[in-house]
């Protein structure tokens, strides 16, 4: 058995939280799509934004991110290089 401490405990939930809102959208933004990934902000967005490997939908100033062109990544096991 392993026992986390009390921090630990508390980013699993806030991680565990932040996913139940998202898990269902069909559009995500950059940092929603970070916290699925679990990768940061800036790395969505160098992919994204930057290299054009992510599609993606403008809506105004507000990027959006389609959770299922997402998946597709991962189906296809498409590697992105930076």
């Amino acid at each position: 058995m392993v026992a986390i401490n009390y921090s630990t405990a508390q980013k699993i939930e806030k991680i565990s939280d932040a996913y139940e809102k998202i898990k269902n959208k069909e559009f995500l933004s950059v940092s929603e799509t970070a916290i699925l990934l679990s990768v940061g902000r800036v790395t969505v967005y160098r992919y994204h934004v930057k290299i054009n490997n992510i599609p993606k939908i403008k809506d105004g100033r507000y990027v959006k991110i389609s959770k299922e062109e997402l998946e597709k990544l991962f189906e296809n096991k498409i590697i992105i290089q930076p």
